[in-house]
């Protein structure tokens, strides 16, 4: 569970999984891919055009992925 991580401990995790080459899967989209803030309540998504939209609070980076 990701909810109450720092960015610090979220950047350690993905590290030990990429090491051993583990897949991360879905809890890969619940953090920023830039500044490893794990995404809450105050990130603003968007859905349009088939695909949601997360704006990182912390760094304003957007992320896109594919609905359905």
């Amino acid at each position: 569970d990701l909810k109450n991580k720092k960015p610090e401990k979220v950047r350690k995790i993905k590290r030990a999984a990429m090491s051993i080459n583990y897949k991360l899967g879905a809890l890969k989209r619940k953090f920023c891919q830039k500044c490893y803030h794990v995404y809450d309540n105050d990130d603003r998504v968007r859905i349009k055009n088939g695909n949601k939209i997360i704006v990182c609070s912390n760094c304003s980076i957007k992320r896109r992925w594919k609905l359905g």
